[in-house]
């Protein structure tokens, strides 16, 4: 018996190091368009933050400046500085080698999402990925999380959601979902740990506590 049929991921910073790659982004930006290079902080500060709205405020530049530079750069940089975190291809593997449904809900824009995914090989270990475009909502909103337990046929009590983000943990919270901090990657986790239902500092960690009643 399973204490969770299924996991639902966040993408950016839980499955996939999209740190590297943007603060890299961010400085090419910043020297080409000869403006300070933002702190690291700043930039963790806003990174929850919708997209473009972030660009804008760390650069503070107007977008319309700052969005050719950075994703002139994108296609370029993306398979050098984005990767997966340690473990969690093992990770993966061991919830599919016991039955358990995977899914993704991410804030990330859906044409980077799918090239992401498609790039680590993995996108047939999930049943039901949700990247951003302009009909879906930014969470906190819980609609696709709705939207994934519909379409997979889910009871919402069987279902954790794995996340890095307050926003995440609001998204669980208003879907009645558990929530599971990614404290490996969380560039606050001190705002979501005491909340979570559980913490995992470490992908391995996730797989005892779904698969054990």
């Amino acid at each position: 018996m399973k204490s969770k049929n299924a996991v639902i991921f966040d993408w950016d910073l839980t499955l996939w190091n999209s740190w590297d790659l943007h603060v890299w982004l961010l400085r090419y930006t910043a020297d080409i368009l000869q403006v300070l290079q933002p702190k690291p902080e700043i930039v963790a500060q806003e990174y929850g933050v919708p997209f473009l709205l972030h660009l804008e405020r760390v650069l503070n530049l107007p977008i319309e400046r700052v969005l050719p530079v950075y994703m002139g750069m994108y296609d370029v940089i993306m398979p050098l500085k984005g990767h997966l975190y340690d473990g969690i291809k093992t990770t993966l593997q061991g919830l599919a080698d016991h039955g358990i449904i995977m899914a993704i809900v991410s804030d990330k824009r859906e044409p980077f999402g799918y090239s992401e995914l498609k790039r680590t090989g993995l996108q047939d270990h999930f049943q039901f990925v949700s990247f951003l475009n302009a009909e879906r909502e930014y969470k906190p909103s819980p609609s696709r999380l709705f939207e994934a337990c519909e379409n997979l046929e889910l009871d919402r009590k069987t279902v954790l959601y794995i996340g890095d983000s307050h926003s995440d943990l609001q998204c669980a919270e208003l879907a009645g979902i558990d929530f599971g901090a990614a404290t490996w990657a969380a560039l606050q986790s001190e705002a979501i740990t005491p909340e979570s239902k559980h913490v995992f500092p470490h992908p391995s960690h996730i797989l005892s506590v779904v698969t054990n009643p």
